[in-house]
């Protein structure tokens, strides 16, 4: 339709309108404004809609065509925004899991200095004492590295609300 003028869209949706078949003259008026839009611009295809079919935009979401091309439309939507979605989701599961990992190391680290130096000094560790050593947060484990070289065993014991 590249150089026709507006009048020849209105031969068109006058041949379209002749169409004795209702669903066959909808779906071509409607290709034909989408050619028509295309060309001369989205008001002037509903002007001619309007005129010669009575077709608003509410109408138009009628058409099978439209309808086929809104499901497709929506179904490379979802696709799309699953993959996104995934990847983000991916992205921020990593960030999560290498902070985990990361404060996971580090009580392990300070669990494992703290034993290391408390075996030095007094043997090996009571049950109690490791356990409560493993569920120790990394401020406390901080500050009683620090005082373990100097700390009696009963006072460091108590440090975690463990008797002597």
């Amino acid at each position: 339709m590249r150089g026709a003028d507006q009048g020849v869209d209105e031969q068109v949706m006058q041949a379209i309108a002749a169409d004795p078949v209702e669903a066959e003259r909808q779906t071509l008026a409607l290709l034909a404004a989408v050619f028509i839009a295309r060309e001369r611009g989205a008001d002037w295809a509903k002007t001619l809609l309007q005129r010669w079919f009575g077709m608003a935009a509410p109408l138009i979401e009628e058409s099978p065509l439209y309808q086929e091309w809104m499901a497709d439309v929506q179904a490379r939507s979802l696709a799309q925004g699953k993959l996104e979605g995934k990847a983000e989701g991916l992205r921020e599961g990593e960030a999560i899991g290498l902070r985990e990992g990361e404060a996971r190391g580090e009580v392990h680290g300070l669990v494992d200095a703290l034993t290391l130096v408390l075996e030095a000094r007094f043997g090996v560790l009571t049950s109690d004492l490791a356990a409560v050593l493993r569920l120790a947060d990394p401020g406390q484990l901080r500050a009683v590295i620090a005082e373990a070289a100097v700390e009696d065993l009963s006072a460091i014991r108590a440090r975690f609300g463990l008797s002597a």
